[in-house]
């Protein structure tokens, strides 16, 4: 499958040697037992499973440097993701896993943080990239809003990284004083070849 072109606004962002990835949202999800009362949930939890099921599911983002066939995505989370999720013990049937490609971009967002692959850029460069980046979903997010039972839909979820005081690096201890000046090199960003600022 081809990749549709990136958004022409992330072409003119990028800084000079800057690199985009293609983003994808892999998403399984797996019927449980259950034997409480969940009567006033919605019907999605519910749809296609017998009496005494709900779904249950997971749901992340992977950047990897090239694309991928989704396909092959699919296959390694089954074999490699699931097995260990599966430890857990709560009676589960097979999980069922979509992937879609979301867009191409320079970073990826994860829980209160987000990361990039580390290409060599300086500590102040990586700060204007992600500043550029939040821009530029601030923009997707007025761009492709919706309205749904009331509420403000965002297409993208920044997760407080649009207040520049929260960025940090490394929560060396309990607190918000342990944290590190952003972004975050230590070895295990290093082992992955990643920088990671946390909000």
């Amino acid at each position: 499958m081809r990749l549709p072109d990136p958004h022409p606004r992330l072409l003119k962002d990028l800084l000079e040697g800057e690199k985009f990835y293609p983003i994808y949202n892999v998403h399984p999800r797996w019927p449980i037992d259950i034997d409480y009362d969940v009567s006033d949930y919605g019907e999605t939890w519910f749809a296609g499973l017998p009496r005494g099921q709900m779904w249950d599911s997971a749901s992340w983002y992977e950047m990897p440097k090239q694309p991928r066939p989704i396909p092959e995505i699919i296959e390694e989370t089954t074999k490699t993701w699931w097995p260990k999720y599966e430890h857990k013990g709560v009676p589960r049937g097979e999980p069922t896993i979509q992937v879609d490609f979301i867009r191409w971009e320079t970073w990826c967002g994860g829980w209160f943080d987000h990361w990039t692959h580390d290409i060599g850029l300086d500590d102040q460069q990586v700060l204007h990239s992600f500043s550029r980046f939040v821009m530029r979903m601030e923009e997707l997010n007025q761009r492709e809003v919706k309205i749904v039972n009331g509420y403000r839909q965002e297409a993208y979820c920044l997760m407080g990284a649009e207040d520049r005081h929260r960025w940090f690096g490394r929560i060396k201890g309990k607190g918000d004083n342990d944290q590190t000046d952003p972004p975050c090199r230590c070895p295990c960003c290093k082992k992955r070849g990643i920088v990671n600022i946390g909000h």
